[in-house]
């Protein structure tokens, strides 16, 4: 969720091309209030966040989203490197804080630590039978 167009077409291009063994259905919104609705549509297992945005900010968002479910995973993504900020992002519980413009490595290393793996053949993560 990002309000610069240009930003959310590399990132559904990046997550379009990401591969962990499943696909993944992505959807962008372009500010605070669609994306809550987007969150409220449909509980996501990621979400990354951008922390300014218009009409409510990232951090807005994410305390509302921390509100209704405190499981969901969230990447906060900024330019701006305000350290109050990004400890306001941390206290409120983010996965990670993402600084742009992006590591794309990094960023996949992060989503794959965060999403489940798929499942296997035998019913475990890492098709192992399980006794």
């Amino acid at each position: 969720m990002d309000d610069e167009p240009s930003v959310i077409d590399v990132l559904m291009e990046f997550f379009r091309q990401f591969d962990h063994g499943q696909h993944y259905v992505v959807e962008a919104a372009s500010n605070g209030a669609d994306a809550y609705r987007a969150f409220l549509r449909q509980r996501p297992d990621l979400i990354l966040l951008d922390m300014n945005m218009p009409g409510m900010d990232g951090l807005q968002l994410l305390k509302q989203i921390r509100a209704i479910d405190g499981r969901v995973p969230v990447m906060m993504v900024t330019a701006n490197q305000s350290t109050k900020a990004a400890a306001e992002a941390h206290t409120t519980g983010i996965f990670a804080y993402i600084p742009k413009p992006f590591d794309f490595r990094h960023l996949d290393l992060l989503v794959g630590l965060v999403l489940p793996p798929p499942k296997r053949p035998g019913g475990s993560p890492d098709g192992a039978r399980q006794r």
